[in-house]
């Protein structure tokens, strides 16, 4: 005699679970940039004049010589400084949400240049007595019959 199987069964139950966390981050930067401003200024005050009388003076006779008389030569200049190049790469930001308040503090500096002048007229009688070198000139003529 046979007899029909039996089963016994015993059910195992497995759960997994799985989660993915995701992350929606908000990032807020402060950016304090401080820049000096640095300022030029030049300022040039009245010229002051002051004129005065000097003794006389008296000079000893001049003997005129004939030299070469040079040429006055100005050539032109140019000056170019150097260009300053700066370059800033920033790092790439993945996956985040920036919110960035820049506040800029600006401080102006004025350098100043003050220029005053004075000038002192001065007036000297020179006397003097000029002798110049002889001038000679050549002269033919062509003969005659008298």
């Amino acid at each position: 005699i046979e007899k029909p199987v039996v089963v016994q069964e015993k059910i195992h139950h497995i759960e997994k679970e799985e989660i993915q966390p995701v992350i929606y981050r908000e990032r807020e930067q402060l950016e304090v940039k401080q820049v000096t401003q640095n300022l030029h200024e030049t300022q040039i005050g009245a010229t002051q004049v002051q004129q005065r009388t000097l003794p006389a003076e008296v000079r000893a006779p001049l003997v005129e010589k004939s030299a070469p008389i040079t040429e006055n030569i100005v050539t032109p200049s140019l000056q170019v400084d150097a260009t300053l190049k700066t370059t800033q790469v920033h790092a790439p930001i993945v996956n985040e949400t920036i919110k960035k308040t820049v506040i800029e503090e600006v401080q102006p500096v004025l350098e100043r240049d003050v220029v005053t002048s004075t000038l002192i007229q001065e007036t000297k009688p020179v006397y003097e007595k000029v002798v110049e070198a002889p001038h000679l000139s050549k002269e033919t003529t062509t003969a005659r019959d008298l």
